[in-house]
């Protein structure tokens, strides 16, 4: 049986933390993340380490806690699925 590995960005949230990412081109504490996505910072945690997992995110000890910064923000087809995917995602809330 050949199964695709699943993609890490089929995830409204992961895809909502990368915008969050990509609106300054900057690394944010998870906190910051989870205020600005509207969810729980475990949660946050949790899917940045699934997209740090696929190389989407570098997360890294900071002066003010863990931060998360996009590995992605030059890709054309990463920046194209997250345009596409933006309305979708803002109306499922944090599904």
């Amino acid at each position: 049986m050949n199964r695709e590995p699943p993609d890490p960005l089929e995830h409204c949230v992961r895809r909502r933390i990368l915008r969050c990412l990509h609106r300054d081109f900057a690394a944010h504490t998870t906190e910051e993340l989870a205020a600005s996505v509207g969810i729980d910072r475990d949660d946050v945690l949790y899917h940045c380490r699934v997209l740090a997992k696929w190389g989407t995110v570098k997360r890294y000890e900071g002066p003010s806690g863990f931060l998360v910064e996009s590995l992605v923000a030059d890709d054309p087809e990463v920046l194209f699925l997250l345009h596409a995917t933006e309305v979708e995602d803002e109306a499922s809330g944090s599904a």
